[in-house]
């Protein structure tokens, strides 16, 4: 005697079906969220560090500006950690010929610890400007905006 099956079976089995593609759908669709979504933290991650990056560049610039104008004998430059996972060095050259041109250039890369740091630099030529007791600084040529270099 031979079993046939029944309507209900049938039914049984396209509704397993239908419920696999369906669970299929919706796991690839999450898959994909999940991957959007940790991508745009790491574009949001890149951000902050570029940022990092650039302000850390300004800040060396200004450390520089600030030695400058206290002595420029002293401003000679220097390699600092001004936050953790950074490294800022700052140069200063005098200009040959010219007690009071520099050449400054601060450059800064964070952070320090990932494989693909971020580089900005800042450089610009200045003159020391000394009006009775009272010193300060011209800015002859710079860059406005930062530059990125490649790590």
């Amino acid at each position: 005697m031979t079993r046939t099956k029944t309507p209900v079976a049938y039914r049984r089995g396209a509704a397993l079906i239908t419920m696999v593609i369906a669970l299929s759908v919706l796991s690839v669709m999450l898959s994909a969220i999940a991957w959007q979504l940790a991508a745009q933290r790491r574009m949001l991650e890149r951000r902050f560090d570029r940022e990092q990056a650039v302000w850390l560049a300004r800040a060396g610039m200004e450390r520089a500006l600030a030695r400058l104008v206290a002595d420029p004998r002293g401003a000679a430059g220097e390699t600092v950690e001004l936050v953790p996972n950074s490294r800022l060095h700052v140069t200063v050259r005098r200009e040959p010929g010219a007690d009071d041109i520099f050449l400054v250039t601060s450059e800064s890369r964070f952070p320090t610890d990932d494989l693909h740091p971020i580089a900005r630099t800042e450089t610009r030529r200045l003159r020391r400007v000394v009006e009775g007791a009272i010193a300060h600084i011209a800015i002859l040529e710079g860059n406005k905006e930062l530059e990125e270099a490649s790590p």
